[in-house]
């Protein structure tokens, strides 16, 4: 057994092993809410794929702009856009 932090640290995820592991209720419900979003997400990716593309497209656009204003370079001109 080996400690982290004053903790035992979870080394494999070995069935028998977890089912000794403790999961504070907190945490159980937040990894029941992601597996629920994770089953939204693909529900999404096949009946509204082009919706989620055009999402992407838009959020890399304002990721990049956003870097941009970060590191001082100036917006392109309203014409070139």
């Amino acid at each position: 057994m080996r400690l982290l932090n004053g903790r035992i640290a979870l080394l494999s995820l070995d069935p028998d092993r977890l089912r000794r592991f403790a999961v504070p209720a907190s945490t159980a419900w937040l990894l029941a809410e992601c597996m629920e979003a994770k089953g939204k997400e693909a529900l999404w990716t096949r009946q509204k794929p082009e919706i989620l593309k055009a999402l992407r497209e838009q959020a890399v656009v304002q990721s990049a702009e956003s870097s941009n204003r970060i590191e001082g370079v100036p917006p392109p001109h309203p014409a070139r856009r």
